[in-house]
């Protein structure tokens, strides 16, 4: 069975830390890396496919939208996730504003990002297939391990 595939981008390392080990304990989630700024953001998204980038609503190397529209450029074209401090009909409001696919308010990250990952991927409980299955050990440095160790 595939499984979603997410790149999470953040500045914030607890963050990075507690939601990279959240999307880990996801059965139907494949965590393939983190970026800590909008440049590595776009680097990494186009080396490793993700089917969804998480992305903190700001980064303070590069403006949200212009990370979001280089993002989606790219040949696989993820959809786009925010995560903001904001709730409700405000979230929608940033998502227009970006360019973004959805946006999840950081309140309800474990409770609504999951339905908000299937949301954007049309509904569907499966990513969309692609030609080939790629090996963990194509992660790049910044992956969950990286983060914790740099941590420590």
């Amino acid at each position: 069975m595939s499984r979603i595939r997410v790149l999470l981008v953040g500045e914030n390392a607890d963050f990075l830390r507690g939601a990279s080990d959240w999307l880990v304990s996801e059965s139907n989630v494949d965590f393939v890396g983190a970026a800590a700024s909008g440049a590595e953001a776009i680097d990494l998204a186009g080396r490793l496919e993700p089917d969804v980038v998480v992305m903190d609503e700001s980064v303070s190397d590069m403006k949200t939208p212009e990370v979001v529209r280089r993002v989606k450029l790219l040949r696989t074209a993820p959809r786009v996730v925010l995560l903001s401090f904001l709730d409700g009909g405000a979230t929608r409001q940033i998502a227009a504003a970006t360019g973004a696919d959805g946006v999840v308010a950081k309140a309800r990250f474990t409770a609504a990002l999951l339905p908000a990952l299937y949301d954007v991927l049309g509904g569907s409980s499966l990513p969309p297939a692609r030609g080939s299955v790629r090996s963990k050990s194509t992660l790049p440095i910044s992956t969950k391990d990286e983060i914790t160790r740099s941590e420590s």
